[in-house]
């Protein structure tokens, strides 16, 4: 939607996610905390490698486009909650 974000550089888009998940390894038993997850780009690409994920984001529209994402993706631990992570 148009107020959400989404990173529009497709190619810095993958480096930088799969550089993250380099980072995160395999956690099994984890919760990730996607904070301002946006529209939950991240947040669904990590889910398989974690017990569970919540996301916040401060604009709602993007938290709804999140819940749409993941839906659509079969992440089915993924929680994302409206608000801003400093109030969370």
């Amino acid at each position: 939607s148009p107020a959400s974000f989404f990173q529009v550089n497709p190619d810095q888009a993958e480096t930088l996610y799969k550089t993250a998940l380099t980072f995160l390894g395999s956690s099994p038993e984890s919760t990730l905390l996607d904070a301002f997850c946006g529209v939950g780009t991240l947040s669904i690409i990590a889910s398989p490698q974690l017990s569970s994920v919540v996301g916040i984001e401060a604009v709602p529209q993007a938290v709804e486009d999140a819940k749409a994402n993941a839906k659509q993706n079969g992440s089915t631990n993924c929680q994302f909650i409206c608000g801003t992570v400093e109030e969370r």
